[in-house]
């Protein structure tokens, strides 16, 4: 045991001379330095990029040392740049090839069919100060593999001491090291493919730059988590298990996003907008004419099931349902913000431009192009058309009181909830020539925003389709949700569309 120590002692000694005294004095090792680099090249040739890599990075770190070593360092350089440009990581490549130029600025490149030779001009011109490549030297040997010039292919005998130091280098790798050697860490690759293409890739939580169709190289073994995102589709999540050196195939089939909206189309046109039978109130007059381009409606308010979903994926606390369940019911206790975020986020899922509905949209929406009281017509409300007072004393799922569907389909419109609008709220806006014309958007601002519909404890005047208030942004209640619009068309909805009468 001591003699093993020992040993280790004079081994470890020889060594850090042999590093103080000889190393700095025959640091090129031009024969090993010339089979390193014909060995990367032979790695590249056969393919193996990781074992290439591994080579270069070795020879690079003994050559970093050495000023008189350049053009051996830019060459392998040069070669890390090749390998990362096969393994498609062009923003490695550029960072060698730049290395290549700036270590040596007269290289000299030895591939006249040099295939990212459009990129190393590029780089070529951030230098103005260096000498455009060379033609190629003539090649020594007929494998074509030997591209070291005769003058640095000269031999130096390695000196007795050379030969000791390295004979101890090995001793004390072999004696203090031997039981710790870490095994060398393996590579494979991943095929990633989608349909339909073009979905942003992240891999084990990191968003990469590629979009499908990619092959993702390097990836080390062992489990990893593949997450495709595409605006207007689910996101696709998928684990798989790389093993070195082999190539693990994704092929997903991304599934349309789920907003839960049934879209209606309200087409474009003029109506009468305000009270048209007198029966309301001054905030309501005086009756005019407003012209709205096309736009698509929610058939039925927003649910909690839809708004969960949101409140899920973006982190926020889910509003309260006052015990009365949630599923199909309308969202409550939102406040105006929380209608226009929801609103944000599913356009951002969906691709579509979705807010919530203008009160001449609305109203639109409620009454069709003829005047009428409530949106199934002039009929009295009772409990089959509409949710109100009297009838069941909270919420109720959407959709159930299907008498009182509006000219266009819409389900709610008078009862179950009051609704957000994206107008600001003033009591003589109809009296402002703005009011009249195309597409209004209400006054440029207010300390109120127009709520619209009535509720479940309303009494009935409240459903009037012209019937208009204001509350706070900041409001929220058991009886205040939303419904939401949007000025772009939902793929595939046309058939499910509806003109107005």
């Amino acid at each position: 045991m001591m003699g093993q120590k020992l040993l280790a002692k004079v081994a470890f000694l020889t060594a850090m001379l042999f590093t103080l005294n000889v190393l700095p004095l025959d640091l090129n090792l031009q024969k090993k330095e010339e089979d390193t680099l014909l060995k990367a090249r032979q790695l590249v040739q056969d393919g193996d990029l990781e074992g290439a890599v591994n080579e270069l990075q070795r020879i690079i770190a003994v050559l970093l040392d050495n000023p008189a070593e350049r053009e051996r360092l830019a060459e392998a350089y040069y070669l890390l740049a090749k390998v990362y440009y096969t393994a498609g990581d062009h923003e490695l490549m550029e960072r060698h090839l730049r290395n290549v130029f700036t270590t040596d600025r007269a290289f000299t490149t030895f591939e006249p069919d040099l295939y990212f030779k459009e990129i190393v001009d590029r780089i070529l011109s951030e230098f103005p100060d260096i000498t455009r490549p060379k033609q190629p030297e003539p090649e020594e040997s007929s494998s074509g593999t030997n591209i070291i010039s005769k003058e640095k292919k000269k031999k130096r005998k390695p000196p007795v001491l050379l030969i000791l130091g390295g004979i101890a280098v090995i001793t004390t790798l072999i004696l203090l090291f031997a039981k710790k050697k870490k095994p060398d860490t393996k590579t494979g690759s991943i095929r990633i493919m989608s349909n339909p293409s073009g979905a942003d890739i992240s891999l084990d939580g990191n968003k990469t730059s590629q979009k499908t169709p990619y092959t993702l190289n390097f990836v080390p073994v062992g489990p990893h988590t593949i997450r495709l995102e595409k605006t207007g589709f689910e996101v696709y999540e998928k684990t798989v298990i790389v093993e070195a050196n082999k190539e693990e195939r994704i092929s997903a089939t991304l599934e349309t996003f789920w907003s839960g909206v049934e879209w209606i189309q309200i087409p474009a046109g003029s109506f009468k907008m305000g009270d048209s039978y007198m029966i309301g109130t001054p905030d309501e007059l005086p009756v005019h004419e407003v012209y709205l381009n096309t736009f698509y409606i929610s058939r039925y308010e927003i649910t909690f099931q839809q708004f969960d979903r949101f409140c899920e994926e973006t982190g926020r606390g889910k509003p309260s349902d006052n015990g009365w369940g949630r599923d199909s019911r309308p969202i409550i206790f939102v406040s105006y913000s929380n209608a226009q975020s929801y609103c944000q986020w599913l356009s951002e899922k969906t691709g579509m431009d979705i807010l919530l509905p203008t009160e001449a949209q609305w109203e639109k929406a409620a009454q069709g192009t003829l005047p009428r009281i409530y949106p199934w017509g002039n009929g009295e409300p009772d409990c089959s058309r509409s949710n109100f007072r009297g009838c069941n004393g909270m919420t109720m799922p959407v959709g159930s009181a299907p008498a009182g569907q509006s000219p266009y389909g819409i389900h709610d419109l008078a009862g179950n909830v009051w609704e957000w609008c994206g107008d600001w709220y003033s009591e003589d806006y109809y009296s402002n020539p703005e009011a009249t014309g195309d597409n209004p958007t209400g006054p440029d601002y207010g300390t109120t925003r127009v709520v619209r519909g009535g509720s479940w404890g309303m009494m009935g005047n409240a459903l009037r389709c012209s019937n208009r208030r204001g509350e706070s942004p900041n409001y929220s209640s058991y009886a205040l949700g939303f419904r939401v619009i949007s000025t772009t068309p939902p793929a595939g909805q046309n058939k499910a569309s509806r003109t107005g009468r």
